[in-house]
């Protein structure tokens, strides 16, 4: 853990290093940009994973699936209030996974599709495998059939469409994986 740290603060040193040297510009003046870029980032990961969520729930049939509560709350005023009182908990959940994402995929020495397979991989099995064995463990005669499969469709697509997207914001979409010299000299 102490290794992989102090691995963190020599590359981030090396890059500000490297970049302040080239543009001519002053260490805290390049700290400051890369956090602003990369806090833009997040928030662009941010809405795009809203987004996927909403395509997610369709092509999953999610939204299609009866729940117990949606014939309590039919009418109007109550489903507006319920979408209000969602809306903060969404953005904050995924806010946080935009972030841990993005450094993430920052942070990584890989880059292209063996990036995304792994990210793929990961955020799938973390995301939704892990959560919803215990929903097939100790919550199948409380659901709705079929859900619980939606649930796995869902976050399927979500893994999909949302992690090269991340990738491809986050610039480690393509490119070389470390910088090599071109050429030695003695």
């Amino acid at each position: 853990m102490v290794i992989t740290l102090m691995a963190l603060k020599v590359t981030a040193a090396a890059i500000v290093s490297e970049y302040t040297e080239a543009t001519q510009l002053c260490p805290c003046e390049v700290a400051m940009k890369a956090a602003a870029v990369f806090a833009l980032r997040v928030l662009v990961l941010t809405l795009v994973l809203i987004i996927v969520f909403m395509i997610a729930i369709n092509v999953a049939g999610v939204a299609q699936a009866p729940l117990p509560s949606a014939q309590a709350a039919s009418s109007p005023p109550v489903q507006a209030q319920q979408a209000a009182s969602l809306l903060r908990p969404l953005l904050a959940y995924t806010f946080l996974v935009s972030l841990v994402t993005a450094w993430i995929i920052q942070s990584s020495r890989w880059r292209g599709l063996k990036l995304i397979a792994a990210m793929v991989f990961t955020f799938y099995g973390l995301m939704t495998f892990i959560s919803q064995i215990e929903s097939v463990a100790y919550l199948r005669a409380k659901m709705p059939p079929g859900l619980i499969k939606n649930l796995f469709v869902m976050g399927a697509v979500v893994a999909v469409l949302f992690v090269p997207l991340a990738v491809l914001i986050m610039g480690k979409y393509a490119g070389p994986s470390s910088r090599t010299p071109s050429t030695f000299s003695p």
